[in-house]
């Protein structure tokens, strides 16, 4: 089966459902990496309240975007695809934490 720009399954064209379903994955996991990297540190507490709710706002559509992607990497049914995006996840994750140390080992 493969996807046809009416959105059908179609023997005809070279890019399958399953291989465009793995893209939208990609860029769902992508987009929920950058939404959390847009987080803005905040150290002064007395600091605008605009800033504080931007950061729960970016949280939170991050989270939800990498929920989507889990629920989406399940319907597709392979588990080794699965394992490599995790493996992604997992590392995205953990470069916020190494970048977050060397920043502030530099200051």
């Amino acid at each position: 089966m493969h996807f046809s720009r009416e959105g059908s399954c179609r023997k005809s064209l070279v890019i399958s459902c399953r291989q465009k379903a793995l893209s939208q994955i990609t860029e769902l996991l992508f987009a929920g990496h950058l939404l959390h990297r847009s987080i803005v540190d905040i150290t002064d507490k007395r600091s605008d309240l605009g800033l504080q709710q931007g950061n729960k706002v970016a949280t939170l559509m991050g989270d939800l975007l990498l929920a989507k992607t889990s629920r989406r990497l399940s319907d597709l049914k392979n588990h080794t695809v699965t394992e490599i995006m995790s493996d992604t996840i997992s590392e995205f994750s953990e470069s916020g934490f190494i970048g977050e140390s060397i920043t502030r080992s530099e200051e």
